[in-house]
């Protein structure tokens, strides 16, 4: 069995708040956490922090299993030429806090296409090529695979994630399937004020999916696991949603490069309970 791990997030949290947020983690039953996204920008603008929070899981006894890397117009793979060298610095950074806190994979965003309007989809894919081309030297140095996450937005979708792995055919870079974005993508359609409208409004036609999960399986390395009725992106409890997650799982028992499964039900931002929240996917997990 792959560790399963957990997003808590800790934004707008203080340093005594945070520690009972993880006490309670443990007491629950929580063993394995995300080094998120929210952490890693707190590292880059505070890099002193960062040993703080380390003291505090080795106390807990809490092991970092995974990483997500900041996301946003000033950092996605979809970084036009003028903004990439500084972008790009920033995560080398977040890469070297990955390596140093002894995690494997870390998830990336390509991008949100309406931040960068005036490029077209081929221009803003060229953007990501040679921003991964320089990525993935830094990730092969720290040993560490990229992993893509699929999203339901335009030059997030399958077609561009498989055509990039082909492209670079890499050890180090992979997929994290995101399997409420996966959701939305193939059921969405059925809905008229689901994110995907939206989303693509001044691209064309929205590229619904189909089967996502099987055609990503061989390339996932990890995955973000969480519920809706694929309408909007929640990210609720499993079953409180649309998604088949019997099927889910048995597939990606079968994902050969799979390293680790992470629950992206967020407990402050869904008024979650962690006991709650780990009980609900223990429950999933065993079914």
């Amino acid at each position: 069995m792959v560790p399963f791990t957990y997003y808590l997030g800790f934004s707008n949290l203080s340093a005594e708040q945070r520690v009972v947020m993880l006490d309670e983690f443990v007491a629950s039953g929580g063993e394995n956490l995300v080094l998120s996204d929210a952490l890693l920008n707190q590292f880059c603008g505070a890099p002193q922090s960062r040993k703080v929070f380390y003291q505090e899981i080795e106390k807990a006894g809490i092991k970092l299993v995974d990483a997500h890397a900041p996301y946003g117009p000033e950092c996605d793979l979809m970084l036009p030429d003028d903004m990439r060298k500084t972008g790009m610095a920033r995560q080398r950074l977040v890469l070297e806090f990955v390596r140093e806190a002894g995690v494997e994979t870390c998830c990336f965003h390509l991008g949100n296409a309406p931040a960068f309007m005036q490029y077209t989809l081929d221009e803003l894919h060229t953007f990501i090529c040679r921003t991964l081309e320089e990525l993935l030297k830094w990730a092969e140095e720290l040993k560490i695979t990229i992993c893509i996450e699929n999203i339901f937005k335009p030059l997030n979708t399958v077609s561009e994630i498989l055509t990039l792995l082909k492209k670079f055919d890499s050890p180090y870079l992979g997929v994290c399937y995101d399997a409420g974005h996966a959701n939305i993508m193939e059921k969405g359609m059925n809905f008229p004020d689901s994110r995907p409208w939206g989303q693509w409004e001044g691209r064309g036609e929205v590229e619904w999916e189909k089967d996502v999960l099987k055609k990503l399986l061989p390339h996932i390395v990890n995955c973000h696991l969480h519920d809706n009725f694929a309408s909007q992106d929640e990210h609720a409890l499993p079953g409180r949603g649309s998604v088949d997650w019997k099927e889910t799982l048995r597939l990606l028992k079968q994902a050969p490069r799979l390293k680790s499964m992470q629950s992206e039900v967020i407990p402050l931002r869904g008024g979650v309970a962690i006991r709650r929240l780990i009980e609900s996917w223990q429950k999933t997990l065993q079914n």
